[in-house]
Parts: C-alpha cells; sequence; structure tokens
C-alpha cells in the first residue's frame, strides 16, 4: 500500500534518487493501472492534476468517486453521450421509498419527508445538484396495494430550500375522479 504522505523528502539539486523509492513508485503505478491497488477516492475533471477536493472545498471523501463535467444543457440536439461514459448528471442524486403514511421504507440522500395532507408529499434532499436543480430528472412510481396500480402523479420542482432541493410529489387516484390519495412510492432524483 501507498502511503498517503511523502515517501521520502527530497532536496532540488541535492538528493539522489534511491532504488527503494524508484521501486516503490513503480509498484504503486503498476498496482492501479493493473487493479491490484486501490485509491482512497478520485476526483475526475477532464483537466487532471488541479490541486483541489470536492466542491465547495476540502478533500474528497473516503471512498467516493466524484465527477465535475456535466453534459447537460438547455437545447436539443444536446451533448452526445457514447454508451458507458458517465458525466455528474449520471449519478443518483437521491432515492425514497415510503409506505402511503409517509414511512420510509429505504432512502439515499434525504434530509426530510413531509405529507400535510392525503396524497401530498414534500422530499428534502440533502444539498442541491451542481446545477441548482434547474435541469433534473424524477421519477416516481407507485408500489403497493389499493390504488397503486391506478395512480397519477403531479411533481413540482420546488428548488432549493435552505440549500436543499425539495420535489413535490402529489398522488391521484385516477379511479376517484382524480382526487388526491395516499399511495406507497418510489422517487428517483438524477441531476449530479
Amino acid at each position: 500500500m501507498w502511503a498517503l504522505t511523502p515517501f521520502e523528502s527530497d532536496v532540488a539539486n541535492v538528493s539522489v534518487v534511491h532504488a527503494s523509492l524508484s521501486n516503490a513508485i513503480q509498484a504503486a503505478i503498476n498496482g492501479l493501472y493493473n487493479g491490484s491497488v486501490t485509491v482512497k477516492a478520485m476526483v475526475i475533471d477532464g483537466t487532471g492534476n488541479v490541486g483541489y477536493g470536492i466542491p465547495p472545498t476540502g478533500t474528497p471523501t473516503a471512498g467516493t468517486l466524484s465527477i465535475t463535467t456535466g453534459a447537460s444543457g438547455t437545447v436539443a440536439p444536446g451533448t452526445t453521450v457514447p454508451a458507458g461514459t458517465f458525466y455528474k448528471e449520471s449519478a443518483l442524486f437521491g432515492f425514497a421509498r415510503i409506505e402511503a403514511n409517509a414511512a420510509i421504507d429505504g432512502e439515499f440522500n434525504l434530509n426530510a419527508i413531509s405529507h400535510p395532507s392525503p396524497g401530498v408529499y414534500t422530499f428534502t434532499f440533502n444539498g442541491q445538484p451542481a446545477n441548482g436543480g434547474n435541469r433534473v430528472a424524477v421519477a416516481v412510481t407507485a408500489f403497493g396495494g389499493g390504488v397503486a396500480p391506478f395512480v397519477l402523479f403531479q411533481v413540482t420542482l420546488i428548488g432549493p430550500v435552505a440549500g436543499n432541493l425539495q420535489v413535490g410529489v402529489t398522488a391521484f387516484d385516477a379511479h376517484n375522479a382524480f382526487t388526491a390519495t395516499d399511495t406507497g412510492l418510489s422517487i428517483l432524483v438524477f441531476g449530479g
């Protein structure tokens, strides 16, 4: 394993590169390329050799991969994204799976949920996408018994509130004059 601090301290035009240092550098690079050595965290920025951590400041969180280049836009045709290529918008920003009463079955990056009236849910996610929520994609699906197969959803990007993205979801029962109704649901938010 490669040390997270300098292997040795050298002085320009004075120090001699020792065989042990040269061998250690080669072993570390070879290990990265052949997959036998891991990295603590990685930032992919399309530039390389930039001395910064994950925005806004700091070092990458251990065990994470951060992609800083986006491909979203406001006109069509947009950027062509080859299959298997990841941009920051490719990442899941957050998700939640809830019961009809807003009890959480599972979540990722969810800060809070409110359920002020029948069929009305507000999801607050930690932080906001890099583009401020202007170009996010939201998918909502119903599950469970009762009216779940006959539900239509109205999704509203409420926007950043205290720095967190809020998404409003209202569920309507298509077999009951489209009245707001409680239902179990899953929400996925993409946006990088």
